[in-house]
């Protein structure tokens, strides 16, 4: 659990129930997750009780620690950001599943959110947004994970690449940090473009 992170009593008991009664025994499953709501989004209201997934947030999940210890752990080189996307991509590509309930829910706080449009006026709606250090890691962290994975996922990454657009424009035009957001921008694409093999090490080793 993250500090951002929480279950409301009904739903740990019902995520509880689901997986006594339908995934305990299988011992194919690298994650067990919840879905969850963000302080800027709507919940999904599939009435498929579960499904596989591509990844999952770690926050909330179960990890399954012999497939934890098989294929290496987590990649702590990442530090903050996309840890647990590179475990969920890394766990698939080795025949393992990650599956994601659709009617069980964590309360989840993503960054800061702003009511703000364009001028001031125009496109008015929350957005959220982050501190320069935060945005340096998601966005190098990011790039590497893609460099590393997008040839195995490739419908994954063409609605990330969007995410993460977003993302950086909304903190450029909305952050109130211009200057600080973008010099982590430009640090994060430089340090991506003359990465070391270090820093691809663990992934080359375990994957």
């Amino acid at each position: 659990m993250d500090q951002d992170t929480w279950f409301k009593a009904d739903q740990i008991a019902l995520f509880n129930l689901n997986i006594e009664q339908n995934l305990l025994f299988d011992e194919s499953i690298a994650v067990l997750s919840p879905s969850f709501k963000t302080n800027n989004s709507t919940p999904p209201s599939d009435v498929i009780k579960y499904n596989e997934a591509i990844s999952a947030i770690t926050s909330g999940s179960l990890i399954q620690l012999h497939i934890w210890k098989k294929i290496g752990g987590f990649n702590e080189v990442f530090f903050i950001d996309e840890v647990d996307n590179e475990y969920c991509y890394r766990a698939k590509k080795m025949g393992f599943k990650i599956i994601v309930f659709n009617n069980i829910f964590i309360e989840h706080e993503i960054g800061k959110i702003k009511k703000v449009g364009y001028f001031g006026i125009f496109a008015k709606k929350n957005r959220v947004l982050h501190n320069p250090f935060r945005l340096y890691f998601m966005l190098r962290n990011y790039l590497v994970v893609r460099k590393l994975y997008q040839h195995l996922y490739k419908d994954e990454f063409k609605v990330r690449d969007k995410q993460i657009i977003t993302t950086i424009k909304n903190n450029l035009l909305f952050g109130g940090s211009f200057i600080k957001n973008l010099s982590s921008i430009i640090r994060a694409l430089k340090d991506v473009k003359h990465t070391k093999d270090s820093m691809f090490k663990f992934i080359k080793v375990h994957a």
